[in-house]
């Protein structure tokens, strides 16, 4: 009779060894693995909001939309557990609100999956760990006025109903829409320093690397140079259609 031969605890450390080896080869694989199907998501949903932005625009005479914040062009209301001192009044501003919610017709295509949150440097600011969640949308856009190079597109409305900064009409951007920022990650901006983790959504190390809409309505992953937090605060230079972003 033929007796199986157990394995011996030295076998058995060894076996757990080699698993525990393997799997800490493989985990830097699947983490880039999952960044880049973030990657993937997230364009995907820049690119669909850039389908709904053509449609707002011919119903509206070429001309983008008012908001009453940086947040609320789509998505839904922002959660007060989040965000509760209710910055940028996103908690006010429900689906029905945001104008660009007709044309994508869900919240959902609001929201990065790679979002981590809000980094902008004040205390204010600390509880928001996810920009979908308190704002109800992962994506900011120049609004209101000229900043950070960027020319602005979308115009401002009080609660009252009041218009405080016009909206850019689309063909204001003629000449280089390849490089006109629409929107993007909501920490694309210069005001949200690279050194802080919630800065870093997509990408690595201390790159500025962000998923952007742009006005020949094109989605990309771009690198942004590190002088962009120079910018912060000002005097900024001047929007400039050269520059690789405006």
């Amino acid at each position: 009779m033929t007796r199986s031969r157990a394995f011996t605890l030295v076998e058995m450390l060894l076996a757990v060894a080699i698993i525990v080896l393997l799997i800490a080869m493989l985990l830097p694989q699947l983490g880039k693995a999952r960044r880049a199907a973030y990657i993937v998501k997230c364009l995907a949903n820049l690119h669909s909001h850039g389908v709904g932005l053509n449609g707002y625009l011919r119903d509206h005479l070429n001309t983008f939309a008012l908001t009453k914040s940086w947040t609320d062009l789509s998505g839904k209301a922002g959660d007060p557990v989040m965000n509760p001192t209710n910055l940028y009044g996103a908690n006010s501003i429900p689906y029905e609100q945001r104008p660009l919610n007709k044309y994508l017709g869900s919240a959902e295509s609001s929201e990065c999956p790679a979002d981590l949150g809000d980094s902008y440097d004040s205390p204010a600011f600390g509880t928001i760990t996810n920009c979908y969640r308190a704002y109800g949308n992962s994506y900011q856009a120049p609004f209101s006025y000229d900043v950070l190079r960027a020319k602005k597109v979308f115009g401002q409305v009080s609660a009252a109903g009041a218009v405080t900064s016009k909206p850019a009409r689309y063909t204001q951007f003629k000449e280089s829409f390849s490089n006109k920022v629409i929107q993007g990650d909501f920490v694309w901006w210069g005001n949200r320093r690279i050194e802080f983790a919630k800065s870093r959504w997509h990408s690595e190390g201390t790159q500025r690397q962000y998923c952007m809409l742009f006005g020949d309505w094109h989605a990309s992953f771009t690198t942004f140079p590190f002088e962009q937090e120079a910018y912060w605060p000002g005097p900024d230079p001047l929007p400039n259609p050269s520059n690789l972003w405006w």
